[in-house]
């Protein structure tokens, strides 16, 4: 019997009833992401979406990209965790936090929960990482923060201030980037944060 292909296996989108072991296990990662992404791009907010498909493109695609979804196990999952706490940084320097990769693993299972639910695969792996201890988080002091400020301020630009703004608010990026003037209210000391922009 001939070898069945991820391409034999769909027909008019969907996918074939004969031979369905074979077809399951011919799926990669990365078809299984294609299909996500038509299926999930309007159906999740824009933020949500554009959160995880970055997660997944960054780091889940060019490890497992081509990986049949068949031979997804544990062990699978657990190279992909050590790689990502050793040289995880998408510039090859140094590894993700825990928390990031615990944020990998969620992306990717949620990929998986999709496949499962839209029928592309059987059922979804089950799949876990080590435990890792929680990083020491290293925090500017009072003094610290008062220099960059001061230096900050002489530089000037809204690069600078979008920095000062964090640095005082506790605003993440996408918080930053999605403020309007008129979300701006100096008489009240106030900053309305009313959307996020996704990268």
């Amino acid at each position: 019997m001939t070898d069945i292909t991820s391409a034999d296996c769909r027909k008019n989108g969907a996918f074939v009833v004969k031979e369905e072991a074979q077809c399951h296990r011919a799926v990669t990662i990365s078809e299984l992401f294609e299909h996500w992404k038509e299926s999930e791009r309007f159906r999740l907010k824009a933020s949500t979406f554009s959160c995880y498909a970055t997660s997944l493109q960054s780091y889940i695609l060019p490890f497992f990209g081509e990986f049949p979804v068949g031979e997804l196990d544990g062990g699978a999952a657990r190279a992909f965790c050590r790689k990502m706490a050793q040289e995880g940084r998408i510039h090859g320097k140094g590894g993700l936090s825990p928390a990031t990769i615990r944020h990998l693993m969620v992306c990717l299972r949620r990929l998986l929960d999709f496949g499962t639910k839209a029928g592309l695969i059987p059922e979804t792996p089950t799949l876990t990482c080590p435990r890792q201890g929680r990083r020491e988080v290293s925090v500017f002091t009072s003094s610290q923060r008062k220099r960059l400020n001061v230096f900050l301020k002489e530089r000037g630009g809204y690069f600078c201030l979008g920095i000062r703004v964090c640095m005082y608010t506790g605003l993440r990026i996408g918080e930053l980037a999605g403020l309007q003037w008129g979300d701006f209210q100096p008489e009240q000391g106030v900053i309305q944060v009313r959307r996020t922009v996704g990268r």
